[in-house]
């Protein structure tokens, strides 16, 4: 199978675009083993290489710019470009590609929403493939599952300017939506529209606010696909909006908590926010703030981490029970004497949890070190856990959070 990837881009002098992807001929997203791709203007970049269809049928794949040696600039890749294939190994797709920028209202990019707030549960499928075909692509974020994007022009497959006729796009890539269509049966040059369309009604809501897209003919050969990407669609919709509450994670004390509101007690704000039909809750920073194990480590603001969680908000009760009846008992007690203080004791619960944290790791600690778990977490995190852990371990050693007053491991 043969992929042409086509990108516009201005370099500058001995810049080379170049392509690298979630296959081994793409260098499997290792920038060293990119592709490089041609050009004869320094705007216009070209490569075409040979693949194999992977199992799960698709590529990822984004571009970079190389200078040197070395990746002097990457496009936004938060969202990754995904190209669906089919098993014709003598298929030949045509890729024509624009850079990729922070794109506009990049939070609706955010798994905030398109998991959660605006999250597509029930998915089209991969669109019908065909020998000859165009592929249109555009990206819009900000629609619900109850409606789809469409696609409406000057053809009978888009419904011939018939709104209600238009043909509909797959999310099975949301937020991009793309379709497919038999290029032998379209009459060029093409013009057409996108379309907000109302699936539960079975009709167009509303238009883009732009004037007709056009396609010249783009002479496709038999077997071929040509891959248009990069649209972006703005429909003229009221903004969206989601009530919610903000709130830190240590003012949610309950009778359920160990003196302080921790992850669990968030649990059930969480909870609470669903039943009053709340869209977001909002706290503030949970990062480990823990220099000198003091009161004034309470500042949410001042973290040895941008990672680590803060070890107080860790709920105990989901961390194990301890075997020796004796301290669990007196850990009971000490929970009921916390929750009954009217203000949080930050040093007293901290130093209670880290007791409880040492007993729980001298009884599950071996097993847990050995779980499969573990070791995916870890080798998932190692990058900012293992630094973390040598400061943490160093900070406690020389009782200060200052490495230059550390007799070693200083620089």
């Amino acid at each position: 199978m043969i992929v042409s990837f086509n990108i516009e881009y201005r370099t500058s002098w001995g810049e080379e675009v170049r392509v690298t992807g979630s296959i081994p001929e793409l260098g499997e997203d290792n920038p060293e083993y990119s592709i490089p791709l041609r050009t004869v203007d320094g705007i216009h970049w070209t490569a075409e290489t040979e693949i194999q269809v992977p199992n799960e049928k698709f590529v990822n794949y984004s571009y970079l710019i190389w200078q040197d040696g070395k990746v002097v600039r990457n496009e936004w890749n938060s969202f990754p470009r995904r190209l669906y294939l089919t098993d014709d190994s003598k298929k030949r797709y045509c890729i024509n590609d624009c850079w990729k920028n922070l794109p506009e209202q990049q939070y609706f990019y955010s798994s905030a929403f398109t998991e959660s707030l605006l999250a597509h549960h029930s998915r089209a499928g991969v669109p019908q493939s065909y020998k000859k075909s165009l592929v249109i692509k555009a990206y819009a974020p900000r629609i619900n599952e109850d409606y789809c994007v469409a696609i409406c022009g000057n053809q009978k497959v888009l419904g011939d300017w018939n709104p209600d006729k238009a043909l509909l796009m797959s999310d099975i890539n949301f937020p991009e939506w793309q379709a497919e269509m038999d290029a032998s049966k379209l009459k060029f040059p093409l013009e057409y529209k996108f379309i907000l369309y109302n699936k539960k009604e079975k009709r167009a809501e509303t238009w883009e606010n732009n004037p007709n897209r056009y396609m010249a003919n783009p002479e496709l050969k038999a077997n071929e696909t040509l891959v248009i990407s990069d649209r972006y669609v703005y429909f003229n919709i009221p903004a969206w909006k989601g009530a919610g509450v903000a709130v830190p994670v240590f003012s949610l004390k309950s009778d359920k908590s160990f003196g302080v509101g921790d992850f669990g007690d968030l649990k059930r704000m969480v909870d609470w926010a669903v039943s009053t039909n709340q869209k977001i809750v909002q706290i503030l920073p949970i990062n480990d703030t823990t220099m000198t194990h003091t009161w004034t480590d309470s500042y949410p603001y001042n973290s040895i981490s941008i990672y680590a969680f803060h070890p107080m908000y860790a709920d105990l009760k989901k961390m194990g029970t301890l075997k020796d009846k004796e301290a669990a008992a007196a850990f009971n007690q000490k929970q009921k004497e916390l929750n009954a203080l009217s203000t949080i004791d930050y040093e007293a619960v901290n130093q209670t949890k880290w007791e409880y944290f040492r007993l729980i790791f001298c009884q599950e600690g071996e097993k847990v070190l050995a779980s499969k778990a573990f070791k995916k977490f870890f080798e998932a995190n190692k990058e900012w856990l293992q630094p973390y852990a040598v400061f943490s371990y160093l900070r406690d050693a020389f009782k200060t959070p200052n490495f230059r007053e550390w007799s070693r491991h200083n620089v």
